[in-house]
């Protein structure tokens, strides 16, 4: 299993937990920022406690347990990807922050269609995202 991969999968795919209703009024690109950076750090820390947990025994993972981590991974990023879709970015943003949320859903879905393969990968399907996020701020969420 590649370790790399399953950190950058946390950094990366672990954005934004603390969205707001999407509805009322635009956040400002400082509030927008913050709170993905701050869902970034929430979510890594449940991607790293995923790694952790299959890690424990010392021994390799059978293909169950990958298959498990692989799910639990998705259903975060999965949650992440939904929560910064209801946050309301600034206007200037909004095309930005659409156009990452889409690059995500792609890489996630390349991982469930992939499957635990995804672990076996040298390339970090999250790389496009990295650098999207990079340029809106999210410096937390670009990490990986």
């Amino acid at each position: 299993m590649k370790a790399t991969l399953a950190v950058s999968l946390g950094i990366t795919l672990a954005l934004t937990m603390a969205a707001c209703d999407g509805g009322g009024e635009r956040l400002t690109e400082e509030e927008f920022v913050t709170a993905a950076n701050e869902a970034c750090t929430e979510g890594n820390e449940t991607i790293q406690e995923a790694a952790d947990e299959i890690s424990a025994s010392g021994q390799q993972p059978g293909e169950e347990q990958l298959e498990g981590f692989i799910v639990s991974i998705v259903d975060a990023i999965q949650g992440q990807i939904d929560a910064i879709d209801e946050l309301n970015p600034p206007e200037d943003m909004e095309e930005d922050v659409n156009a990452l949320v889409a690059e995500l859903q792609s890489s996630v879905d390349e991982i469930e269609e992939q499957g635990t393969a995804a672990l076996q990968s040298e390339e970090n399907p999250f790389s496009d995202a990295n650098e999207m996020a990079g340029d809106l701020g999210l410096t937390v969420c670009a990490e990986g």
